[in-house]
Formats: C-alpha cells, sequence, structure tokens
C-alpha cells in the first residue's frame, strides 16, 4: 500500500508538471504580440499597433529608433509614452490600451525616458470619466530596460500608463490565463504553483527603527514593535539632548541663563557687551565696538552671511565693522535674498531676518534692561556728530516700521513709509550725535534691512561774537548764547556850540555804543573876525591883510603928551556937562 501511495503521488507531480507545461505551451501559443521594432516610425492613430492583437496606443504617441538589448530581443525601436496617463475631454492620453477576452497576463518591456530617474507604469480600468487604478505596477528603471508582468483576472478594456512623466516601452505581449482551481498546501497552489496570497511569507521585511515598527513590504503586517528612542546626555544651556540611534532631538537646549554687562563705545575708548551664564558658568566676550567718527559707514548683512536659524541665543552679539553692535534673537537668520534699490542704484544678495520684534530679553525692562544689555533684535551704534541713517528694507508686515531708540529705550525718530507686507522702501533719518538702537516700532514683529548707511559729520565748533547793547552772543551757524547787554545811558546837560565845535541838547547816550536820546546837535557858531581877529574867540584871521597906507594922506599926527591929554579930558568932560544942562 505504501508503495502504491508514492507511486500515486509522483503521477500526480507528472500530471501537475505536464498541465502546467501545457498550460505555458497554450499560453505562449496563444499570445498576441506587439513588437515596437516591427512597426513603422510614425504618430500613433488609436488604432491597433497589429490587426489582431486588441493593442491600441492613443492617438499622437511617437515611435522612433532607439536600440536596446534583453533577453535575446535586439529591439530596435520604441514607443514613447511622453507623459503620465491622464484622462483629457473624455479619452485617455498617453497610454496602451490593452482589450482581452479572458484573464491574461500582460508582458510589458519598457525603461524610464531619464536615464537618472526610475519611473512606474500602472495599469487601471476606465469608465467613461476616470481612471481607476488596479494596484499593479511595473518598474521601468532609468538605468536599462526592464521586464514585467500585469495579471488581470477577467475580459474588459485596460489602460497602461505611467504614474509620473514619460516612459518608453518597446514590446507588449497578452497571454491568455487558464482558470485554475487553485488548491493552496503550504503557501501555494498545488496544480499552478501559483503562491496563496492569504499565506505571506514576509520576505521583504521593513526593519524596525526608533519610531516605526517592523512591517512586512508585501502585505503590511506589522512584525515587531518600535525600538524607541535611546537616549542621549541630558540637554544642557547649549546642547539639546538627541536620540543616540537616529539623532532626533528629544529635548531642546536650556539656554543660557545670562547676565549681561553692555559698554558703551567712546572717542577715547572701544566699548563691548560681555555676559556669563549663571547656570554653566560659560563666559561670552562678544568683541570690542568702536565709536563712529565722521565718515561712512555701511552696514551690508552679507557680513552675515554664516548666520542660520536657531544657531544663536537671545541677546548674542554680533560686531560687524567694529561699529555696528547687532544684538540678536534665537529667531534671527541671514537670508539670501536679492532686491533691487534703485534709488541707491543697488541691489542686495542678503537681509537680515530678525524673526520678531525688537525687545529686551533678561535683566528686567526699560533703563535697566538697556544698560545690562539685555537687547535683541537691535543695532546699537554711538556718533560723535550729527549722523544721517540711510535704510534699504524690506517691510516685514503692513504699516511696519524702523524706530530709533536712545539707550533709555526712549522713540527718537521713526520711518513714515506706511507701506504692505514684503513692499521695499528706502528712508533716511537724521539724529543729533549720541548712542542709539535700531529696531522695529511693533511689539508684533520685525523688518528685513538690505543695507544700512550711516554718515556721520563732524561736530559744529561754535566760535562766538561779543555780545552788544542790543545782541547776545551768536555763532557763524546762527546760534545764540546768553543775553544782550543792554545800553549804559550816562546823563549830559545841554553843550553850548563854540566857534569850531559843535553843540548838544540836552540828554542821554551810552557809553558802549552810538545810541543817543534826545541830544541834537547844535551847529558850530563859526568865526566873527574883524579887523583880523574873531570878536568871540579872538582867534586871528589868517586870511587878514592889514591896509595900505596911501602917500597922500597928511602927516601923521605926533602923540599927545601928558599935559596934551589932560587938557584933553577936561574938554571932553565939560562938553559932556554942558549937554547935560542943556536937557
Amino acid at each position: 500500500m505504501k508503495n502504491t501511495s508514492k507511486i500515486l503521488a509522483l503521477v500526480l507531480v507528472v500530471m501537475t508538471v505536464f498541465m502546467s507545461l501545457s498550460a505555458i505551451t497554450a499560453s505562449a501559443a496563444g499570445a498576441k504580440v506587439v513588437n515596437v521594432s516591427d512597426l513603422t516610425i510614425t504618430k500613433t492613430t488609436d488604432d491597433e499597433l497589429v490587426a489582431g492583437t486588441g493593442i491600441y496606443a492613443s492617438a499622437g504617441l511617437s515611435i522612433d529608433s532607439n536600440s536596446k538589448s534583453i533577453d535575446g530581443f535586439e529591439f530596435t525601436k520604441r514607443l514613447k509614452l511622453g507623459g503620465t496617463m491622464k484622462v483629457d475631454g473624455g479619452v485617455v492620453k498617453a497610454a496602451i490600451k490593452v482589450v482581452v477576452d479572458a484573464p491574461s497576463k500582460i508582458v510589458v518591456y519598457a525603461m524610464s525616458s531619464s536615464s537618472s530617474t526610475d519611473r512606474v507604469l500602472q495599469i487601471a480600468t476606465f469608465d467613461g470619466t476616470s481612471l481607476t487604478a488596479l494596484g499593479d505596477e511595473v518598474a521601468a528603471p532609468g538605468s536599462a530596460i526592464a521586464k514585467g508582468e500585469f495579471v488581470v483576472d477577467a475580459e474588459g478594456t485596460y489602460y497602461i500608463g505611467s504614474k509620473g512623466s514619460g516612459i518608453n516601452v518597446y514590446y507588449i505581449a497578452v497571454e491568455a490565463l487558464e482558470v485554475c482551481a487553485h488548491v493552496f498546501e503550504g503557501g501555494v497552489c498545488t496544480l499552478c504553483g501559483t503562491p496563496d496570497p492569504n499565506a505571506c511569507k514576509h520576505v521583504n521585511k521593513t526593519p524596525a527603527t526608533c519610531k516605526a515598527p517592523e512591517v512586512c513590504a508585501d502585505c503590511g503586517v506589522e512584525l515587531s514593535a518600535a525600538l524607541g528612542h535611546t537616549a542621549g546626555a541630558a540637554a544642557t544651556c547649549a546642547t539639546a539632548q538627541t536620540c543616540t540611534v537616529c539623532g532626533e532631538v528629544l529635548a531642546d537646549a536650556l539656554g543660557h541663563t545670562l547676565t549681561f554687562v553692555n559698554t558703551l563705545p567712546t572717542p577715547e575708548a572701544a566699548g563691548k557687551t560681555i555676559a556669563d551664564c549663571s547656570v554653566c558658568n560659560e563666559h561670552f566676550d562678544f568683541g570690542k565696538v568702536n565709536v563712529m567718527t565722521p565718515g561712512t559707514y555701511v552696514l551690508d548683512p552679507a557680513d552675515l552671511a554664516d548666520i542660520a536659524q536657531f544657531s544663536l541665543f537671545d541677546g548674542e552679539v554680533k560686531v560687524v565693522g567694529g561699529v555696528f553692535a547687532c544684538h540678536l534673537s534665537y529667531k534671527y537668520r541671514t537670508d539670501a535674498n536679492s532686491k533691487s534699490f534703485t534709488a541707491l542704484n543697488w541691489s542686495s544678495t542678503h537681509r537680515m531676518n530678525f524673526g520678531g520684534a525688537s525687545a529686551f530679553c533678561n535683566n528686567g525692562t526699560g533703563e535697566e534692561a538697556v544698560r545690562n544689555g539685555g537687547l535683541k533684535n537691535y543695532i546699537q551704534i554711538v556718533t560723535t556728530g550729527e549722523t544721517t541713517l540711510t535704510f534699504a528694507w524690506g517691510i516685514g508686515g503692513d504699516g511696519r516700521e524702523i524706530a530709533v531708540y536712545d539707550m533709555e529705550g526712549n522713540l527718537v525718530a521713526v520711518t513714515e513709509e506706511n507701506g504692505l507686507k514684503n513692499d521695499l522702501a528706502v528712508s533716511t533719518l537724521t539724529v543729533p550725535a549720541g548712542a542709539y538702537l535700531i529696531g522695529s516700532s511693533v511689539k508684533d514683529g520685525g523688518n528685513y534691512i538690505h543695507k544700512m548707511i550711516v554718515d556721520v559729520v563732524a561736530p559744529h565748533t561754535h566760535v562766538w561774537s561779543d555780545a552788544t547793547c542790543t545782541e547776545p552772543a551768536k555763532c557763524e551757524c546762527g546760534e545764540t548764547q546768553g543775553e544782550a547787554l543792554g545800553h549804559d545811558l550816562v546823563t549830559h546837560t545841554e553843550t553850548l556850540p563854540t566857534c569850531t565845535e559843535t553843540g548838544l541838547t540836552a540828554g542821554e547816550e551810552c557809553t558802549r555804543c552810538d545810541h543817543k536820546t534826545g541830544m541834537e546837535e547844535i551847529p558850530a557858531l563859526g568865526h566873527d573876525y574883524n579887523e583880523g581877529q574873531c570878536t568871540r574867540c579872538g582867534e586871528k584871521d589868517p586870511d587878514w591883510e592889514p591896509p595900505v597906507e596911501d602917500p597922500k594922506d597928511p602927516e601923521p599926527q605926533p602923540e599927545p603928551n601928558f599935559f596934551q591929554k589932560i587938557i584933553a579930558w577936561f574938554m571932553e568932560l565939560i562938553n559932556k556937562l554942558l549937554a547935560i544942562f542943556k536937557k
């Protein structure tokens, strides 16, 4: 009996093999084949590629020359699908249509039209409106031609095309399959050798990771749980905790707990910002920053091009050009950004992206925070003369502005563009010599600075004129100092004129200037000459000449003597007395 069973089993195996070979032979003999190399180089017309095969191609596809070898085939032509299979105007485009009248195996030789990109063929049905993918897919490598197979289990019309971008097809064959009443045993059919779809061997596995379980790539069954993360060293002020296996961040860096000291520069000494962490004791010295003396200084974000987002901590300082102290934040980054600013005849390559509003960080608020250097998203400068600030900037949000503050946080100046988000602007502000913080004017966000130009003018030295009775001391720039002196008045009585000098009426006169009140000039009298001499002052007339004696005149009488004078005097007296009596 045992021998009989063995003989029967052997007969069954032989019969099964024979039936399989017969089926294969029958299928091969009945195959409907299109070898593209046998076709004419042309454009397809939506007719059967080879009559009687039931194999069609969408209208307008190209057949051209191309040589490939595989499995004993020497292909010389190809059918170019030209793109993704799709429905356009109720018609399926970029596809091969296969009409079968029984369960069939469709064999395709194809490859990607891109030598560097692998692509995929899919099979679908069409209901007149949309395509429905059946799930089977065939690889179309970019590096070499490959063979693939689709199996359909019912008669009907099927469409084969690319899931994405071009694929070239060299050969299509349709082989009818005999329907097998499968007898599955040990995971395969004992009649035809078809694997039991319900008995996956889980050979193609996706290994478990820290977060994902191990699964069977064929059936999707979970085979083992995720491994879970292996935590590394605990997070520190500057270092995050990560998984030692996959590197994923498990806990963010704690961040430093910093105390800042901000020293402003002067013409005599550079300033600097330093900070100390109270947790890890790390000391930060952000470098020296100098005062801006008369001249032009430029802040170009390209000088900060190596700063990525989340690479800094709040309050970290980057000094640019030795004069710009940029107080930055954890969210700050320098973006590559090309923009044209026609007003400056200049184009940017980068921009300062602050990632948030200007604010105080650490060490309280207001003046205390400023003095302790607890700042973020500000640019600090100190100048020795009147300063013009020019900004080439992008507006970070509707209506936002750039603001200039003093070192106590008081608003000094602000732009007034009133633009919309992402608008570009060129703005100019002028401030006197001093220490300033440049930042945003709003609490909900910052702006983008593409360039900042600082022009410092030499301070003006006043040269004061002397104050006068009516004007205070004054500089040539127009600024005044102090008050006018006022008149220093003295009182004058009337001064009479003389022959040669004028006189003045009574009044008052300032001792410092020519101011006078009520003092009018009386003209000089001039000389009154008579017989060569002024009758008032006795001055001799320089132009007078004594009269010349006439020679015809009688001889001059001699001077009377004493007795003659006495006699003359008595005679004159008698005459006067007689005259009186006559009256």
